[in-house]
């Protein structure tokens, strides 16, 4: 238990979407080295070793560090797969990108 405040939870939080933020240059890097299918395989393989490690933090530091590392995982997981829906979205010539979104 590391008994956080309001603010240092919140700030822990806000890690999550800077990870997402900052791993997007080396997403586009994956994506055109890799493409969509691989680059959402390896996002989510460590999307899903990293969550795991969340709740083994001992730290704020050590906190913020992985939910750093986790929000980079789910950013490649995240673009990796709006990148696959917008070429589903030109091989099949209509607007596709809500239903992959569960609208």
């Amino acid at each position: 238990n590391l008994d956080l405040s309001d603010s240092e939870l919140g700030t822990a939080v806000l890690f999550v979407y800077l990870g997402m933020v900052i791993i997007s240059p080396v997403t586009a890097y994956l994506l055109a080295r890799l493409g969509s299918q691989w680059s959402m395989f390896i996002g989510a393989i460590f999307f899903g070793v990293t969550l795991s490690f969340i709740p083994l933090a001992n730290s704020l530091g050590l906190l913020i560090f992985t939910m750093l590392v986790y929000g980079s995982f789910m950013g490649i997981m995240d673009i990796s797969m709006n990148s696959g829906a917008i070429l589903t979205e030109i091989v099949e010539g209509k607007p596709l990108m809500g239903s992959f979104h569960g609208s």
